[in-house]
């Protein structure tokens, strides 16, 4: 199997990868410290790249480019933006998009997207359905929907406005971004996200109370997913 690169924007997020990794070598470039290693028995290169989208983007494009991964997946904490999913719920988004950044700015310029949208991997969103399905999971439970990013953190009334202009189930700060830097180097992007505020609108404070164990969830799906697509590539 080819190495995955893991994108997670806190050293907190990353922290439960970093555990399970059986290490080999660590890289160095753009003030990061790029580890690699086998994951779950997958060649693995892991990141916290900082928070925000240009953090996420130069990170991503290094786990391309320096360190060889023929596929990302996003990790870590989110926002959540519907009723009816609470702190540590996951979602494994099936289409992420900006939500500040203007339609036409990428509909009509690089990469002259079709629409705002940008779609994960269809292999490897099928590997996450199968092997978060197939497999023993301690989250309160998987959903397959939508995520957006924004250059802030949203609480309080600015969700509202949200669910109705994108109808999201989760907001953060980095996914866009790793997607757009996989569509254009034509590589598969998966986005696996917990929960760690909910719709309420409570914010920071929740965010920064289960950011460490909603992390702990993440890391255990992500691992589904890399479980499953191990097992396939040796059939």
């Amino acid at each position: 199997m080819e190495r995955v690169g893991i994108f997670c924007a806190d050293e907190s997020e990353l922290a439960p990868f970093l555990r399970r990794l059986e290490r080999e070598e660590v890289r160095q470039a753009v003030m990061l410290p790029f580890t690699l290693g086998r994951l779950e028995g997958c060649p693995a290169a892991l990141v916290a790249g900082g928070v925000g989208k240009v953090n996420a983007a130069i990170a991503a494009q290094q786990l391309i480019s320096l360190c060889g991964a023929k596929a990302v997946i996003d990790a870590g904490a989110a926002g959540g933006l519907r009723d009816s999913l609470a702190p540590f719920d996951t979602v494994v988004a099936e289409q992420v998009a900006y939500h500040d950044v203007a339609e036409e700015i990428l509909t009509e310029s690089h990469p002259h997207l079709p629409t705002i949208w940008m779609r994960t991997d269809p292999r490897l969103l099928e590997a996450a359905r199968r092997g978060l399905a197939s497999q023993p999971f301690p989250g309160r439970k998987v959903v397959f929907g939508r995520c957006i990013t924004g250059e802030a953190f949203i609480a309080g009334p600015e969700r509202l406005a949200l669910q109705r202009a994108f109808d999201p189930d989760i907001v953060d700060m980095e996914t866009a971004a790793v997607a757009h830097v996989c569509l254009v180097n034509q590589v598969p992007f998966l986005s696996v996200r917990t929960i760690s505020d909910g719709a309420d609108g409570e914010g920071a404070g929740d965010f920064e109370e289960n950011c460490s164990p909603a992390a702990e969830v993440c890391c255990q799906a992500v691992c589904c997913v890399l479980d499953q697509l191990n097992r396939e590539s040796e059939k």
